[in-house]
């Protein structure tokens, strides 16, 4: 769970895999496979709907798009937003993982492999 203050407001954000699969319908995907392929080119629209799709998965009352949409604009720059989708990303991507073991997957993705001779 992520927690930000948006104006005046604390709002509370998910970063459960939850919210991945929520996203399939919004970018129009079938697979969990492609929204997370996407997180890697997202424009600043995608961005508002992730936020928004975590936003909702954590708050039982949530605003309308349209409300929420209006706070974020009124109150964040693009940097801050950007900021948060990338926080929410990488709790969907690397949620339950403790820090050792995210440096030592990141570590092992950066190794060339070895081949037996």
């Amino acid at each position: 769970m992520i927690t930000k203050q948006i104006g005046s407001e604390t709002m509370e954000f998910s970063d459960t895999l939850k919210v991945a699969y929520n996203l399939r319908e919004p970018f129009e995907v079938k697979t969990l496979q492609e929204v997370l392929s996407r997180f890697s080119h997202m424009t600043f629209e995608d961005q508002l709907t992730l936020i928004y799709t975590s936003y909702r998965a954590a708050t039982p009352n949530a605003k309308s798009y349209k409300e929420f949409e209006d706070l974020l604009l009124n109150n964040l720059g693009v940097v801050a937003l950007t900021n948060l989708a990338i926080k929410i990303a990488d709790g969907l991507v690397y949620g339950g993982m403790s820090e050792e073991e995210r440096e030592e997957y990141e570590k092992n993705l950066t190794q060339p492999t070895q081949k037996n001779a």
